[in-house]
């Protein structure tokens, strides 16, 4: 019995362990997309900043100039982001891949353990029971 709760009690650790993990993946997952977007709304500003037709001073074009200089450096640093985070959201579904399959192995051992048990506690009932000897009727004894 007493191997029966610890395993019960292994299980809510596993149980936990699993939901924490998820719970991670979830935030990488969030983060994920939030620089997915990111990298879509700069490239729709870069886009739309397009020089316009006719004529124009220096300083409006060295302005247009920068501004799309720095949005491919925005870009460009967003990409390094964006796969340091995808990695990160794949170590994670991994590590609640393993978590899974930690809390099945632990289920199963105390599934096991919680029918060895009650074998046990069966068969310690069965020692204790009192057995009597019946009469049989009709042997002229």
């Amino acid at each position: 019995m007493i191997a029966a709760k610890r395993w019960k009690r292994i299980q809510t650790v596993r149980a936990i362990q699993r939901q924490i993990a998820e719970l991670q993946l979830s935030r990488c997952e969030k983060d994920v997309s939030s620089l997915a977007d990111l990298g879509q709304r700069i490239a729709l500003i870069r886009n739309t900043a397009v020089a316009s037709t006719g004529l124009e001073n220096s300083a409006v074009l060295r302005a247009h100039c920068e501004l799309t200089t720095r949005l491919d450096g925005a870009q460009a640093a967003l990409a390094a982001s964006q796969n340091k985070a995808a990695e990160a959201r794949d170590r994670q579904s991994t590590a609640v891949r393993d978590a899974k399959q930690r809390e099945m192995a632990v289920e199963k051992i105390a599934v096991s353990a919680n029918a060895d048990a009650e074998k046990r506690a069966s068969e310690r009932q069965n020692k204790s029971r009192i057995f009597r000897k019946t009469k049989v009727r009709g042997s002229g004894v």
